[in-house]
């Protein structure tokens, strides 16, 4: 099991990974993003804070709004830092999975999520989660 953030210091003291559960609600997104910024600058990923940060928004974003989970669920943030990379898991007990936007509307206010994801990741997925309920979407990026 993974060891949940402290909310200061570096994951080095977490062994590379730190977990936690958020309320799915809205107000969790820049939370999220927060805290995300802060763990990646303070184990020196500053350079990649910013990208990981909009795509975690849109992957917990997509979670909170599309997730259609049972009342009182919640979702789930792995970080995961290792040797020149960081990975970022958003984890929903909703069954659907995400379908990524093709043509969309350039008036649309939305479906550009996964399609940022594809853009600026240097690899990312969705799977399954291995309890059963839900689903894990990842993204990637290279610290070099």
């Amino acid at each position: 099991m993974a060891e949940t953030v402290n909310g200061t210091g570096c994951l080095a003291e977490l062994h590379g990974t730190a977990y936690r559960l958020w309320p799915r609600h809205r107000a969790s997104v820049p939370r999220v993003r927060q805290e995300l910024v802060a763990v990646l600058n303070a184990c020196e990923y500053g350079q990649l804070a910013y990208t990981a940060a909009l795509l975690a928004t849109e992957l917990v974003t997509d979670a909170v709004v599309h997730g259609r989970a049972a009342p009182g669920r919640e979702v789930g943030v792995r970080y995961v830092l290792g040797p020149g990379v960081a990975r970022v898991e958003v984890s929903d007990g909703g069954g659907a999975m995400p379908i990524r936007q093709t043509g969309v509307d350039p008036e649309a206010d939305g479906g550009r999520g996964l399609l940022l994801v594809e853009a600026l990741a240097d690899a990312w997925g969705v799977e399954a989660r291995a309890q059963g309920i839900g689903k894990t979407v990842w993204f990637e990026l290279a610290n070099c």
